[in-house]
């Protein structure tokens, strides 16, 4: 297989890695900048913690979702 070939079979990994990479920048900076005052304060550790579980739960889902994406896996590959 070419070097084009395979480029190709890897497209829609390469666009969702760019898209969620640029959509999880975007709300980081969103939710950071509105909420700045009450992630940082000394008295809300817990809303610190629960901000970040929710953004490793959303890295965890978003690399299952990625390992759907890689060319030529099979079922025997995605069962592990």
């Amino acid at each position: 297989m070419t070097f084009e070939q395979q480029i190709v079979l890897w497209q829609p990994f390469f666009t969702t890695v760019a898209t969620v990479a640029a959509t999880l920048v975007g709300l980081l900076f969103v939710s950071l900048s509105i909420n700045r005052d009450k992630i940082t304060a000394g008295s809300n550790r817990l809303l610190l913690r629960i901000a970040q579980r929710s953004f490793s739960d959303f890295i965890i889902v978003l690399l299952v979702a990625l390992f759907f994406l890689i060319p030529g896996e099979g079922r025997r590959a995605l069962a592990f």
